[in-house]
């Protein structure tokens, strides 16, 4: 915890025979707020619908969509009738940002603890675990947080004030500095607009993987009745992304992405990484190519382009061409086509069959809407854009066709 030091000069003229006088100072502190854990344990409620607001991650089961309030918790929306979705119910879930679905479960974060809900009846989830104090870390919006033994830390101060005397050498005229405040650390949510908060989970061959800075958690998903981690395996890197494709793992850092073999799922076996490639990134993966998109003005400085990799050999991943892109925020694969979303520059389709010249085949591009995120389940794509959720049949990929549009709150 840092402690913010401002400190004033109040008196001074108590001469002692040995030429010495006190000094009396105000010292005043700003001292790190901490909060229970309590006031996100006992929070975990089913409520009824409401707006969407600040939408993450969409995850699917069944007819129902499973849409992220970002830090909230997460919405239940039956999407039987993909023309009219119909809200449900909303799980209320403290500082949530990624969730993940296993048969009937549901696993989310809860800032520092991992939740697992029984979405059996999905308008009636109910908590069955929890592993607490997992993440040590993360952040929403570019507002950090972090936890430790003591309680969660949201970056608030209050402020105390201590009176203090001192002897000092009255001869002495050396003036009194004041010690340089020390500020928490800050980072701008432009500057980590690359993710909302940090993606934290896979699931391979019924086991949960989850990212955390500097580790990562390893839940065999067979024992339904104990939320904890089976193994957790050290890295030496900040804060990570983290994806799957097939019996491989992406988890990437600073300056590239690691490629990890997991054929043996307690343990997942370094094999390679794609250099030039950073956990700012987007990265999808099929048939063996990576597509990697990444954009400027993030933390990891990267300029407006959509990379490819032959990943066939993943001892020695090949590099294979990049494009240039207009600002590209999120991708998602169908093979052939692949989904781009460009925030003000639309959301686009490629045809990437030939790897060469996949910029030549831009298939439709829906310019008016500026969006930020895209997730596939068969012909449908969801796409999260700034007005709303729009749900698109890609039948025909080059005439989307738009089924329905969840509005979202204005704030």
């Amino acid at each position: 915890m840092k402690i913010k030091l401002f400190v004033i000069l109040l008196a001074s003229g108590l001469w002692s025979c040995k030429d010495q006088c006190t000094e009396t100072r105000v010292v005043i502190r700003e001292i790190a707020i901490t909060h229970p854990f309590s006031e996100i344990r006992n929070s975990v409620k089913v409520l009824p619908p409401r707006e969407i607001e600040d939408p993450g991650k969409i995850v699917f089961k069944d007819k129902y969509l499973f849409v992220s309030e970002i830090k909230q918790g997460v919405h239940v929306i039956d999407n039987s009738d993909p023309s009219n979705p119909a809200f449900i119910s909303f799980i209320q879930i403290p500082g949530n940002g990624d969730i993940i679905i296993n048969e009937n479960v549901l696993y989310a974060d809860s800032f520092c603890d991992l939740v697992s809900l029984d979405i059996t009846d999905p308008a009636n989830a109910k908590e069955t675990g929890r592993s607490p104090v997992l993440f040590k870390s993360g952040w929403f919006n570019g507002i950090w947080w972090s936890a430790d033994q003591n309680g969660l830390f949201f970056n608030e101060y209050k402020k105390d004030t201590i009176v203090e005397t001192a002897a000092v050498d009255c001869e002495d005229n050396t003036q009194f500095v004041e010690p340089p405040i020390i500020d928490e650390i800050r980072i701008s949510p432009e500057y980590l607009d690359f993710s909302k908060t940090p993606p934290r989970f896979v699931i391979q061959y019924n086991y949960l993987y989850t990212s955390d800075a500097g580790s990562l958690g390893i839940f065999n998903l067979n024992n339904k009745t104990n939320l904890s981690p089976q193994i957790s395996l050290a890295f030496r890197i900040v804060f990570a992304n983290i994806s799957s494709y097939q019996n491989k793992i992406f988890i990437g850092d600073g300056s590239s992405v690691s490629i990890y073999d997991n054929s043996n799922p307690p343990i997942p076996d370094f094999v390679s990484s794609l250099d030039s490639v950073s956990l700012c990134d987007k990265i999808v993966v099929q048939n063996d190519i990576a597509y990697i998109a990444q954009r400027e003005k993030t933390i990891c400085g990267n300029e407006n382009q959509l990379k490819l990799f032959d990943i066939s050999n993943i001892s020695a991943p090949r590099f294979i061409k990049k494009f240039p892109m207009d600002g590209p925020r999120a991708l998602s694969i169908d093979f052939p086509v692949l989904y781009v979303c460009e925030g003000t520059g639309g959301f686009k389709v490629f045809d990437v069959r030939d790897t060469a010249t996949i910029d030549q085949h831009l298939l439709s591009h829906e310019k008016d809407i500026q969006a930020n995120n895209v997730f596939v389940r068969g012909k449908n794509v969801f796409v999260t854009a700034t007005d709303g959720l729009y749900q698109l049949d890609a039948t025909d990929p080059k005439n989307l066709r738009r089924l329905s549009k969840i509005p979202f709150k204005k704030i």
